[in-house]
């Protein structure tokens, strides 16, 4: 007999995971086949929603449509090696205590893609940051903040800008007196945090 492996279980366990625990996986494993099932349907409604674009003089592209939505197709893939997966032997793995929260995790991260009401625009950031580009010139933190949500519409805190510096995703244009950074910097290094 050893101790479940699932953080703040403690429970008695023969295998890596005890067997509430076991049960519980199962649990969240049998909720896959649907959510993905839900991610397809919500992949195609988007796909069927998306406008052609626009080329001038009242004409539309004729180009195929735009990619579909990289986040749903990720949380689909992630999904996709739970799958038809036996909990009770996925207990023989040492990293089974991870595996609930993990699985709890991609879930509800997929619930959210699937709720997220339909008139809730996304921001483009692509098109941000170019609008940006053009107009801003690098400023320090506390000038950034509000002159992005006024600008580009989007909140970022300053201690978001500050850790994204740290972790080499911004590099300040000037050190001192205080650091600046290009605010169509800042937009991209947003963007890259909320798709991870």
């Amino acid at each position: 007999m050893t101790t479940c492996t699932t953080p703040d279980c403690g429970m008695e366990a023969n295998l890596y995971i005890c067997n509430q625990c076991i049960n519980d996986l199962q649990a969240w494993i049998n909720k896959v086949p649907d959510m993905m099932q839900e991610l397809l349907i919500t992949m195609g409604n988007l796909d069927n929603m998306r406008p052609t674009r626009n080329e001038g003089g009242n004409g539309t592209s004729t180009d195929p449509r735009e990619p579909v939505n990289d986040h749903l197709l990720d949380l689909r893939t992630s999904l996709r090696i739970w799958e038809n997966q036996n909990a009770e032997q996925l207990a023989h793995d040492q990293y089974a205590g991870g595996f609930i929260n993990l699985l709890a995790k991609i879930l509800k991260r997929a619930e959210h893609a699937i709720d997220l009401p339909e008139d809730e625009p996304q921001p483009d950031h692509e098109a941000i940051r170019e609008r940006v580009k053009e107009i801003a010139p690098p400023m320090p933190t506390r000038q950034l903040v509000p002159w992005l949500r006024t600008n580009a519409k989007l909140t970022i805190k300053a201690k978001d800008i500050r850790n994204w510096a740290s972790r080499g995703k911004l590099h300040p244009v000037e050190r001192e007196p205080q650091p600046t950074y290009w605010p169509h910097e800042v937009v991209q290094a947003h963007k890259e945090t909320r798709n991870q």
